[in-house]
């Protein structure tokens, strides 16, 4: 596809510093990709062991908590989830990944409180629990961090395709259709 441009020497010597930035663009976008694809594999791998090891622990926590479940009455276990306390404090840090924004997000459990009952263990299942808590929390960051990488993966492929099967076929095309009528109108005078 020609682009619009006046078949003159300026054109072309305008033409020829934008394919130069073009290629430069390209080669540059290219590494980020690869460098985005390495970062995303990476941080899909790190996601999918946690989310293993997490489910095995929540498995463990829950069945901890059916324990509790059928060893109260139902008036009772809901009055004593009620009174399960757990302080937190959330920090959040913003980072910069490759052109990419990432929250880095860590949980810390300052206290917990449980009612003490000496026919329910609440401290198994809430010790646990507080365990996992901040972990979970790693796990949503992760999810979140991959989702963002997807995106701007998704975004880099766009742009480079668009350098390479749009713009630099587009400029060289016109680059030739002016040299050419430059030539021929070298042989005309």
């Amino acid at each position: 596809m020609l682009l619009p441009v006046n078949p003159n020497r300026m054109e072309l010597l305008k033409l020829r510093k934008k394919l130069v930035y073009a290629y430069r663009g390209h080669d540059l976008l290219e590494d980020k990709l690869k460098q985005l694809l390495i970062k995303f594999f990476e941080l899909l791998k790190e996601t999918q062991k946690l989310k293993e090891e997490l489910k095995i622990e929540m498995k463990d926590v829950f069945k901890n908590l059916s324990v509790v479940r059928l060893l109260s009455k139902k008036d009772d276990f809901l009055d004593s989830l009620e009174e399960i306390k757990i302080d937190t404090e959330i920090n959040i840090e913003e980072q910069t990944l490759l052109g990419v924004k990432i929250l880095h997000l860590s949980l810390e459990v300052l206290s917990f409180s449980y009612p003490q009952n000496e026919f329910l263990d609440w401290e198994l299942v809430i010790g646990k629990w507080v365990k996992i808590l901040p972990r979970l929390i790693k796990l949503a960051q992760k999810i979140k961090s991959c989702q963002l990488l997807a995106r701007e993966i998704e975004s880099c492929r766009r742009r480079v395709n668009a350098l390479e099967y749009l713009l630099i076929p587009s400029i060289t095309q016109t680059i030739n259709y002016i040299r050419d009528k430059l030539n021929e109108l070298e042989r005309a005078s």
